[in-house]
């Protein structure tokens, strides 16, 4: 994706939205008013293990005459220690708005596996999970995967007539992720399993980033693992989550160097992912600990919980937490209204043959 800015205005206030590419300069710091308030989107680094753009975003802000109104779109980053930017996960609260208003929070199917992973691209973190679950002997047939790595783990995928996969990578064209979700992985990967194995693109950074993966794996009654993501689980406890510390060991979270996080997500939960009586008996006996997760997520209060660290964290004035919270919430008025208006009929499952079935 290229750079690009995009004005949106509420009263007298606007925020200037911006892609950080790789290529892509911060020269727009050098004279943003300090009236307005920049949202750089996405994740800072590239997916596999590019992390410039973070430190082209501390050096510019260093250097900008004037102090400005930075957000990222992150739950916690450690460029925070350095300088003074606001994490705004927007994604995660418009998919959660898009499921409390326009998807009915069904009961969930049986849980029969132990756990699911999900891929539609291929970033290092997860082609190294398929590489290492199959070294390991770990298997499930609940994963979505737009390219074969190994004779278990091949091409499964679901995509209709507006989506492609190419290069071993899915693009959704107009189709959203929620419909994706409701679609396919709703009961085809996620809820017939107890653990979401999640590998969220900001693997490398020391940052929690949350895409619509951890999304699902609340809204499907799973626990996640977030496969070499930084202090997510801790991040997650604090914004009122269930992370589930008496049965997994999320000790992986706090190693500084990320390919031995990966490694130890999996290695220390091995004999969990290997047993899935122990996780189903489980799931039977702390139900309500699930539907729990799925509520709060849905809530939002979650989110309010964050805004209030926030404010305290980085003293973030009225105007910009007004500016912030109206593109938010205008963003997740737009998705949904995508969603609403789509109507997807022609679809195909990529089966472990390859065959297509409409």
């Amino acid at each position: 994706m290229t750079g690009h800015t995009k004005r949106t205005t509420a009263s007298d206030i606007d925020l200037i939205q911006y892609h950080l590419s790789n290529g892509n300069d911060l020269t727009l710091l050098d004279d943003l008013p300090r009236d307005r308030t920049l949202f750089i989107e996405d994740h800072l680094g590239g997916g596999n293990g590019e992390d410039g753009a973070a430190q082209r975003l501390v050096k510019a802000l260093q250097k900008a005459p004037a102090e400005p109104a930075v957000a990222i779109e992150y739950v916690r980053h450690s460029i925070t220690q350095q300088v003074n930017v606001i994490c705004w996960p927007r994604q995660t609260l418009f998919v959660a708005l898009t499921l409390a208003r326009y998807v009915k929070p069904d009961p969930w199917q049986q849980k029969i596996a132990a756990f699911n992973f999900m891929i539609n691209k291929p970033r290092y973190n997860r082609t190294w999970l398929v590489d290492r679950l199959t070294d390991l002997g770990l298997r499930s047939e609940h994963y979505s995967l737009p390219g074969s790595q190994s004779a278990h783990y091949v091409r499964r995928c679901w995509i209709n007539s507006d989506m492609q996969v190419l290069r071993d990578q899915i693009l959704n064209g107009s189709v959203s992720n929620v419909e994706i979700y409701q679609s396919w992985l709703k009961s085809h990967v996620f809820e017939p399993t107890v653990i979401s194995l999640i590998t969220e693109p900001a693997w490398h950074e020391q940052a929690c980033f949350l895409s619509e993966k951890t999304v699902w794996a609340w809204e499907s009654g799973t626990m996640p693992i977030w496969v070499g993501s930084w202090g997510v689980a801790d991040a997650m406890a604090e914004l009122g989550f269930d992370v589930f510390y008496d049965i997994i060991d999320h000790g992986y979270q706090h190693e500084i160097d990320p390919h031995r996080r990966m490694e130890m997500a999996i290695v220390n939960n091995h004999d969990l992912l290997s047993d899935t009586k122990k996780l189903i008996d489980f799931f039977q006996c702390n139900t309500q600990r699930f539907e729990y997760n799925r509520r709060h997520m849905r809530s939002g209060e979650w989110f309010r919980r964050h805004v209030n660290k926030e404010i305290a964290r980085t003293g973030i004035s009225a105007q910009d937490l007004s500016c912030l919270m109206f593109y938010s919430l205008d963003d997740a008025n737009n998705y949904e209204s995508k969603l609403l208006t789509s109507r997807h009929n022609s679809y195909i499952i990529i089966d472990q043959t390859g065959d297509r079935h409409g």
